[in-house]
């Protein structure tokens, strides 16, 4: 027992050391922790901030100067100091679940940006209260990635021509669904229905599951019956839109054709379904429509109750569909390719109007008037996301290149070639005995019009259904007459008659060929003529061809582009384990 005397003495100390050592460790263990928490919370800062600025979500013009500049902003308002460490920002494409980064690809052209990482690397002694030669240093990182994107609602299949539209583009509109839909027989959907349709939006996620799809995979294989797609787009519809009666009737009609689905609704640059998308319904329904003909001719008829232009009877219409379009919903970025991914076309038809005009038994003329409408494209090339600072307007920029757009006398043939054709104008035809004509008259018109590139800017106000349109002027106003081509060939003088009667008329047709000769000269026929082509097809220009093209989105020479939804994300904060994922 009197060994043990004074253990304490030493054992003391020692405890006493141990106990300090322990507590000054935790102690730097909690700083390190905390300040591990202070770092997470400067880059998840950084990360949101630089997000707003990629190429998906940031505007017009996007640089590595303003994401960076963004990133370094919010992470010194975090307590953020340059001296104690470095910032890295990366914009990249990031793939990811609702919790963590999948995989995340760094990029050097910020066009195909959809978000940012962020990393933060200090050096931080391990103790503050030892000796910092002893214990030595530790390398802290943190990281964070943050993905915003805007997914958008594109399209150009004429929605926003038929708002309010006229009984005659109904009747139009009528006679070219009943032709593709209903075996021929015209619809009887009144103005009114068609703008209800042209007014309604359709959530994506809701037309996709009434058609049992519910992948992007599944959707791009997918072929459905007319049908069934019309009734999904209808179930889908808010009841009060009031679009019942129309889709009862186009439903009604459908057959038993199939319509493969991804050439309707076309999903581009994601593997998940933006289920909160807004399909336009009229938009959506034409592109069925125009797909399920698409490389064919469609004819009808109308009556000259349903014209409107004086002297004119029956009309002919004949429309080759050489490309559908669809309504398209994607991104405002490039892809892997180097192209931008969301990319729409417009509908790339040829139109033949037949018409025969009378003028008071005087003129009769015979109109095959053709035009090669051009399928104009567009791409969705920049997007700025609403900042939730007290505005819900988003704002795109859509590259659009028109098709320069050939009006000719002629007809579309079955492979969609414009095949030229003379007028055929008569003077006094068949009011003599014997049918005399007194002047046979042919014309050549073979016009362009517009053409070109622009860039368009559009807004949409979220969680409003109305549609922002550009529709940039076109159509037959601004064709060129001039180069009208007009030949006239007066009744030749028969060197021999037969019979008294005959040789009467011969010589009663020389005589007023003469007269009609005499005319010609004093008042100018070729200037009649050219007026009375030049009025006959803007005539139909006006009553016909541009209410039934801008129907179906087109406007001759120029392309017209509509946002009908945006679906923008909140900044999605992930977790970051590096490009390969966690």
């Amino acid at each position: 027992m009197f060994r043990q005397r004074g253990a304490l003495t030493v054992i003391t100390p020692l405890l006493m050391l141990l106990v300090i050592l322990l507590g000054v460790m935790a102690l730097d263990g909690a700083r390190l922790f905390s300040l591990r928490k202070e770092m997470q919370s400067q880059v998840n800062a950084a990360a949101t901030a630089a997000a707003d600025a990629a190429q998906a979500c940031g505007g017009e013009f996007v640089t590595l100067q303003e994401i960076n500049d963004r990133a370094l902003i919010a992470a010194q308002q975090q307590g953020f100091s340059s001296d104690s460490g470095t910032l890295v920002v990366q914009p990249g494409v990031i793939e990811s679940d609702d919790e963590k980064v999948l995989s995340f690809e760094p990029v050097a052209d910020l066009r195909r940006s959809n978000g940012v990482a962020v990393t933060y690397e200090r050096e931080e002694p391990i103790s503050l209260l030892l000796p910092e030669s002893t214990f030595g240093t530790v390398t802290m990182s943190v990281g964070a990635a943050a993905r915003k994107e805007l997914i958008g609602t594109l399209s150009a299949a004429g929605s926003t021509a038929v708002v309010g539209g006229t009984q005659q583009t109904a009747n139009l509109l009528n006679v070219l669904l009943g032709a593709i839909l209903n075996n021929g027989t015209p619809f009887n959907i009144d103005p009114t229905q068609f703008s209800s349709l042209a007014e309604t939006t359709v959530k994506l996620g809701d037309v996709l599951a009434g058609v049992g799809v519910d992948s992007v995979e599944e959707l791009l294989s997918t072929d459905v019956l007319v049908g069934n797609l019309l009734g999904a787009l209808d179930s889908a519809a808010d009841p009060l839109d009031d679009v019942g009666g129309a889709m009862d009737q186009l439903i009604s009609g459908a057959g038993v054709e199939t319509v493969k689905l991804a050439d309707v609704i076309n999903i581009v640059g994601s593997t998940e379904i933006p289920e909160n998308s807004r399909l336009p319904l009229y938009d959506t329904v034409m592109a069925l429509a125009l797909n399920l003909v698409e490389g064919t001719v469609i004819a009808g008829a109308l009556p000259d109750t349903q014209i409107n232009i004086p002297g004119v009877t029956e009309t002919q219409i004949e429309l080759f569909v050489g490309k559908a379009p669809s309504v398209v919903v994607g991104p405002a970025r490039i892809g892997e390719d180097g192209e931008w991914q969301t990319r729409f076309h417009a509908p790339d038809v040829g139109l033949t109007i037949s018409s025969d005009l009378n003028v008071l038994n005087l003129l009769t003329v015979r109109l095959p008037l053709a035009v090669q409408a051009g399928g104009g494209t567009g791409e969705l090339v920049w997007a700025r996301c609403a900042r939730g600072t007290g505005s819900n307007v988003v704002t795109v920029g859509v590259d659009v290149e028109s098709q320069t757009a050939r009006i000719a006398t002629g007809r579309i043939n079955g492979m969609g070639v414009l095949e030229q054709e003379e007028v055929d104008l008569s003077v006094l035809k068949n009011l003599l005995p014997g049918s005399i004509t007194l002047a046979n008259i042919t014309a050549d018109l073979d016009l362009l019009v517009g053409g070109g590139d622009e860039r368009v800017e559009l807004s949409y106000t979220l969680d409003e259904d109305n549609p922002s349109a550009v529709f940039t002027e076109g159509g037959l106003s601004s064709a060129d007459f001039s180069n009208l081509d007009i030949n006239i060939e007066l009744l030749e003088e028969e060197e021999e008659c037969s019979g008294l009667l005959g040789c009467l008329l011969t010589g009663i047709g020389d005589l007023l060929s003469g007269i009609v000769e005499g005319i010609t000269s004093l008042l100018g026929l070729e200037q009649l003529i050219q007026e009375t082509i030049e009025g006959l097809v803007e005539a139909l220009g006006t009553s016909l061809i541009d209410p039934l093209l801008n129907a179906i989105g087109i406007s001759l020479g120029t392309t017209k582009v509509e946002i009908t939804g945006a679906d923008q994300n909140n900044v999605q904060l992930l977790e970051y384990c590096g490009p390969e994922g966690c």
